[in-house]
């Protein structure tokens, strides 16, 4: 399933906060998606689907599950998940089996975030079923012995080869930051599944502040 394309240029954010009227705030801002983080926010195969179920009828959700399960798998598309993303996804085998375990139910984003994921994007990127490949510039950083050094000529480089293999097989791209600025040069270099910016991070601005975050967004 791919509910979007290499020409749509999709605008989320990620979200921790698994209170399912927490994601109320999103609601009047017209996101396009929002980053559901089970791996390292506070979801888990028993909240997440109460949040999702509830978020979903304004903005689209994509859940990151922690691990490949059924229980996390059901949970997610149970409770109306447009798809899952997948971390860690270093070679086509990890890639085909997440398309294989989510059967259809919906999209299947994996995450390259490390050397290994760079050395075989080809092959990951021209996986049947697989939807899109997003870039975890955390991860990926420490991969390649850098963390957090985005500027570094090592990780503009290995996120452009990324890029490229995405382009090959004509899947979309996309990539995180901590800020529309973040992502903004990503965007002009024709990334297409954007995420920005953390609900923990935007903080005491509430409302206010993912208002903020999602008009820069458009600049």
């Amino acid at each position: 399933m791919k509910p979007f394309s290499a020409r749509d240029t999709l605008l989320g954010t990620l979200v921790t906060d698994p209170t399912p009227e927490a994601g109320d705030a999103y609601a009047p801002l017209h996101f396009d998606w929002l980053f559901v983080d089970g791996e390292h926010g506070a979801f888990t195969p028993e909240n997440v689907g109460a949040y999702v179920r509830r978020a979903a009828h304004h903005t689209m959700c994509l859940v990151r599950i922690a691990v490949l399960t059924d229980a996390w798998l059901a949970a997610a598309f149970d409770g109306g998940a447009a798809g899952v993303i997948v971390p860690l996804v270093n070679d086509a085998e990890l890639a085909a089996r997440a398309v294989a375990a989510v059967a259809g139910r919906g999209a299947v984003v994996v995450q390259a975030e490390t050397v290994d994921a760079v050395r075989n994007i080809d092959a990951i990127a021209a996986t049947p079923g697989v939807a899109a490949v997003l870039v975890g510039p955390n991860d990926l950083s420490a991969s390649l012995g850098i963390p957090g050094a985005f500027a570094r000529e090592e990780f503009q480089r290995a996120v452009l080869e990324i890029a490229a293999g995405c382009d090959r097989a004509d899947v979309p791209k996309g990539i995180f930051g901590a800020s529309a600025d973040a992502v903004r040069p990503w965007r002009e270099r024709g990334f297409t599944l954007i995420v920005a910016g953390v609900d923990r991070a935007i903080g005491a601005g509430g409302s206010a502040g993912a208002a903020a975050l999602r008009r820069a967004l458009e600049k």
